[in-house]
């Protein structure tokens, strides 16, 4: 202590404890420790629960000593009964008085008792001491009127207070604390309603004590081939500095609260909801640099006090819970990429670009293969087998093979180092989506070290990197600093090429039933409902486990993903793109049959499983005469195929007839069928064609004409036929026949308004025409002969 003042008073003792394991749930009290101060018992604090505890105590002066020590102790006989407990201490506080001497040049003073009394400092090396009101630390005040007298070799300052509860900040010019660095404020505007972009990445930074180190732009730069991709594929990607967040949300701070600030108005006000958030650099819970590690802290986690065995967690999706302060299921996908340097960037970068491009990567059975490894089948913490295999058999789909890699499930997986092996091989194979159910820590899986943070350097470089999960404790703890090494969930991600594409891990410690429904959801929302992004396979996963588990739901805050929540999953796909429908006739007259044949063709290498074809057919129009095995429900003709491969030709080709109805009224029409191709694994598959249908009648008045009443023998005629079409269709295919009488010669010469030129049919002795006449249209067909010379 600085110059006690062990004399007559008091002095104030004060304490924060947190309560560590909560799993005491019959005890209450559960949680105890005992302070002493110099030796001197204080008082022993019993409370119940993972919470703060507050201790304040006064102690007598008399006690204080200059090497003071102040001792907490936890001990079981505290608490009879309780196996195991342990407390956190946050701070100790010691209140005493003291010699108002300085030290280098400063001081700082509160707790004076004021009433017009002098104040007298000593210890300074000049006379030059200015003195600050700090009662408002905001708003500090320079007093007047103080005054300076040499004591011996040091200055003592001295000024009258009149004022209450004082408090003071004494300093010489030299003394004051200058800043190492001052950088110019880019200015942004992310607190703007006017943003407009559903893709947010921002790029952490770094900085010492010497400013702001070129780490966050290196960040920057190896993410932007992928930011690129996603605005290529449609998103709006929004590059955030997380710099200029901390200026607009945090008055410049570091404080993880901005991050959660500005993604909370960026989802409430910016002209769309974005949809995913990514997170560019690693993040530990020493985000003020007070702990010496390696590890850079460039986007720190946001902790919470969640978990009811280790208390504070990271907790990635609170940033995204943006429904109020207490709100912890997440309205947005979020991912992090937990990258200490350029060269992490790069390596999930790079891996996740390979991933998604099917040329790079092609398909194959690797996307039929799900991988499930789990530890002992007898164990304390349950029956891994039986969790493991209640996803395996229930919730994946038969379409996948679900390879089993089980801790003792046979004799060569008796060991760690054969269960190591066996992991291995089952990444080298390539996999869709590989996950464990077991024992965890930060750095490895099982009971026994069956797979730990130094096993992924050791695989086989390919591009059929899963999707993993893990169901076990701890191996998402990314905020670790112990030993410097990264937790197992961020390795498998960040190796370059291999390992996992994207990683779903706890940063907490769970049990197994809990975990067991959010696999569930997993298994529902990737294999079931085929959600394509992995981040909203985990935001879903996260959902069913809210509305379907009535505790634990720490599980939700503490599961993180890493990697880029928008990752297209490469889940096998039938392609009907190119498949087929066509109609024996494009135009037809009521009481004709319509043939259709429908050629179902699946381009991809996946086998096509429940595949649905259906035809609507317009039953006012037409009549199913032919069904071709087809399930007729009135309007729509169904088919039902339980595979569909690109070699099966035969049993791909469906056909049906259509009788179009021969009672329609007068009109023209359309005779639609539209087809669509559905399957378990692909998109539908639209097809149409089209019949026209003409039911219109004769209804074209028709006048002739000649061109006087009276014609002389030898001399010629003009011969009109008009027609007029007012009925409501088109009159197609008109015909027109005028037969000429045998005083008529042969025409001289023929003409029709529109349409074909009339011929002359001269063993008929007929002009003939035919042409379509429009609705209001009207027809004229003319044509001149001599009239008989000899008639009489």
């Amino acid at each position: 202590l600085d110059d006690p003042l062990a004399v007559s008073g008091d002095a104030k003792l004060s304490a924060v404890i947190h309560g560590g394991d909560d799993s005491n749930v019959t005890f209450n009290p559960d949680q105890s420790m005992r302070l002493r101060f110099n030796n001197q018992d204080i008082g022993m604090y019993q409370w119940d629960g993972s919470v703060d505890y507050t201790v304040d105590e006064i102690v007598p002066a008399a006690s204080l000593q200059t090497n003071s020590s102040v001792d907490l102790t936890v001990a079981l006989n505290q608490l009879p009964g309780i196996t195991s407990y342990w407390v956190s201490p946050d701070w100790v506080e010691l209140t005493y008085p003291a010699l108002a001497d300085a030290e280098n040049d400063r001081m700082f003073i509160e707790g004076v008792v004021a009433g017009g009394g002098n104040i007298v400092t000593t210890g300074f090396s000049t006379s030059s001491v200015s003195v600050y009101d700090v009662r408002d630390p905001i708003a500090p005040k320079l007093l007047s009127g103080v005054g300076a007298q040499l004591d011996g070799s040091s200055y003592s300052i001295y000024w009258t207070e009149t004022e209450a509860q004082p408090a003071y900040f004494l300093t010489t010019e030299t003394a004051i604390l200058a800043p190492i660095a001052i950088e110019v404020d880019q200015p942004s505007g992310w607190r703007s309603p006017t943003n407009d972009f559903d893709y947010i990445a921002i790029i952490g930074t770094e900085r010492n004590a010497t400013g702001t180190t070129s780490l966050g732009a290196e960040l920057g730069n190896a993410v932007q081939p992928l930011l690129d991709h996603r605005s290529a594929e449609g998103l709006l990607v929004a590059k955030v500095n997380l710099q200029d967040v901390y200026d607009e949300f945090s008055n410049g701070f570091v404080d993880p609260d901005a991050i959660r600030a500005f993604l909370t108005y960026a989802y409430n006000n910016w002209q769309r909801q974005p949809r995913y958030v990514l997170l560019v650099g690693d993040g530990h819970y020493a985000f003020r640099n007070e702990v010496s590690t390696a590890l850079h802290n460039t986007l720190p986690p946001y902790l919470v006090h969640v978990d009811p065995w280790i208390g504070e967690v990271p907790a990635d999706s609170r940033f995204v819970s943006v429904d109020g302060e207490d709100d912890y299921l997440p309205e947005m996908a979020i991912g992090r990429i937990p990258a200490n340097s350029a060269a992490d960037v790069t390596a999930v970068v790079n891996k996740t670009l390979a991933y998604e491009d099917a040329v790079a990567t092609p398909d194959g059975d690797w996307n039929l293969r799900s991988v499930y490894v789990a530890d002992n089948y007898s164990d304390p913490a349950g029956d891994f087998h039986a969790l493991s295999d209640n996803v395996r058999l229930n919730w994946l789909p038969s379409l996948y093979t679900g390879q089993q890699v089980y801790y003792r499930m046979d004799p060569d997986h008796d060991t760690g180092p054969e269960m190591r092996t066996a992991i291995k091989n089952a990444f080298n194979q390539g996999a869709v989506f590989l996950q464990w159910f077991g024992h965890g820590s930060t750095v490895r899986w099982g009971s026994v070290s069956m797979y730990n943070i130094l096993d992924p350097a050791n695989l086989t470089p390919t591009g059929q990197t899963p999707l993993t999960m893990h169901n076990a404790c701890w191996t998402g703890y990314f905020a670790v600093l112990s030993n410097n090494y990264q937790a197992l969930g961020e390795t498998l991600v960040s190796v370059p090429n291999k390992g996992s594409v994207a990683d779903y891990s706890p940063s907490g410690l769970h049990i197994g039933a809990a975990l067991l429904t959010l696999d569930q959801g997993m298994h529902k929302a990737m294999f079931k409902d085929r959600i394509p992004r992995a981040g909203d396979v985990v935001k879903a996963s996260k959902d069913y486990f809210f509305a379907n588990s009535l505790a634990y739901h720490d599980l939700i805050d503490s599961m993180i993903f890493f990697g880029d929540p928008a990752l297209e999953l490469r889940l096998p796909t039938a392609d009907f793109s190119d498949s087929t429908m066509e109609v024996s006739e494009t135009t037809a007259d009521p009481g004709d049959t319509l043939n259709y044949t429908v050629t179902l063709t699946n381009t991809s290498v996946f086998t096509a499983p429940n595949v649905t074809l259906t035809a609507d057919y317009p039953q006012n129009l037409v009549t199913v005469v032919d069904a071709g095995g087809a399930v007729d429900n009135g309007d729509t003709l169904t088919w039902t195929l339980s595979e569909v491969r690109t070699a099966d030709a035969d049993s791909a080709v469906k056909t049906f007839s259509l009788a179009v109805n021969s009672g329609l009224a007068p009109g023209l029409y359309n005779v639609t069928v539209p087809g669509q191709i559905t399957s378990d694994i692909s998109s539908p598959a639209d097809l149409q064609v089209n019949t026209e249908v003409n039911a219109a009648p004769l209804m074209v008045n028709s006048t002739l004409l000649a061109q006087r009443a009276w014609i002389p023998p030898g001399m010629p005629v003009t011969v009109t036929a008009m027609l007029l079409n007012y009925g409501t269709a088109p009159s197609l295919g008109t015909q027109v026949t005028l037969t000429l009488p045998s005083e008529l010669g042969e025409p001289t010469w023929m003409t029709a308004s529109t349409g074909s030129t009339p011929v002359y049919d001269a063993g008929a002795r007929q002009v003939l025409w035919s042409g379509d006449i429009l609705i209001g249209g009207d027809e004229t067909v003319s044509f001149s002969s001599i009239v008989s010379p000899t008639l009489t």
